[in-house]
């Protein structure tokens, strides 16, 4: 039996490295000349555009072009992964998971600054998504519910005695 490389490199492969340049360094180069500082916000979208994108753009297309890529003469190299069928599941999972937080970070934000729907809505379907999405057990949700609901008592005691205070509720 032929050694099989391992899921993780494959997954590698599949976003892609030399195409990396093309979607990171834009990024990166955007926001440094924009804000002039390298934070937390450029290192983690500039790792975000390096393999959760190109894993979802190549990655999925290699997926669903399997069949096409097994006539094309520059699948195999630097033009693209030929994904055998065994790790076709496992990279659409790796892409759906690698992506999912940010899509539905970017949705929230955009539902919240648009106005579009009440905040109260978008915030507890944010929430549930967000806690469906990161702990799928219902027991872990559970959890994560209680360990944190004392704090949230405090924030939201304070935010609506602040805005007593200057008299948002007074009409």
């Amino acid at each position: 039996m032929p050694d099989r490389p391992p899921l993780l490199r494959m997954l590698v492969v599949a976003s892609r490295p030399l195409s990396w340049i093309n979607t990171a360094y834009p990024f990166a180069a955007v926001y440094f000349l924009t804000t002039g500082r390298i934070d937390f916000t450029l290192i983690i979208g500039t790792i975000f555009f390096l393999v959760p994108y190109n894993l979802t753009m190549y990655g999925v297309n290699d997926v669903f072009d399997y069949e096409s890529d097994l006539a094309n003469p520059r699948k195999g190299g630097a033009e693209g992964a030929k994904l055998p069928p065994r790790i076709h599941r496992a990279t659409l999972v790796a892409a759906a998971v690698l992506t999912a937080p940010l899509v539905l970070t970017l949705v929230v934000m955009v539902a919240l600054v648009a106005d579009i729907l009440p905040l109260a809505f978008v915030f507890m379907v944010g929430t549930g998504l967000a806690l469906a999405v990161n702990f799928p057990k219902v027991k872990d949700q559970a959890t994560e519910m209680l360990a944190h609901s004392s704090s949230i008592v405090g924030v939201v005691s304070m935010v609506l005695a602040a805005g007593v205070l200057v008299g948002v509720f007074s009409g």
